[in-house]
């Protein structure tokens, strides 16, 4: 008996996006452990569960990327939403009202909820050496 067949984590219908979040500050500059412990409540809480998360910080830029199983990246009024609540209850709070950001959303694989799906996307744990 395949014990997999209930909880196969390539399926047909399972949806992973990419979704790329900017911030250009506009003079408060929070810590990076402040900023990515803050991001990974905020993802969570939004999408459920955040597969990947990496913060990338420059001089007045912040860049947020997030690999996400299951959200309807596909639907531009769920990516104008994200991009709303993202700037009202993440950028503003943090950052101030003159802070700006942007918000981009790209489906890796999965079903696309067009009648075909694409193809699937493997993530593997990766399994470290002793260094």
């Amino acid at each position: 008996m395949n014990h997999w067949a209930s909880m196969n984590p390539n399926s047909e219908h399972q949806l992973w996006s990419e979704w790329r979040f900017e911030i250009w500050d506009n003079g408060l500059h929070p810590s990076l452990t402040e900023v990515t412990d803050n991001a990974r409540r905020w993802l969570n809480r939004g999408f459920g569960s955040v597969g990947q998360m990496k913060v990338d910080e420059k001089v007045h830029t912040w860049r947020i990327t997030a690999i996400v199983e299951g959200v309807a990246a596909n639907d531009p009024l769920f990516v104008k939403g994200v991009r709303r609540q993202f700037q009202q209850n993440f950028v503003e709070p943090g950052w101030g009202p003159l802070a700006v950001s942007s918000v981009e959303a790209r489906i890796l694989a999965g079903d696309e909820g067009k009648g075909t799906p694409r193809a699937q996307l493997v993530v593997m744990p990766a399994i470290r050496t002793g260094d």
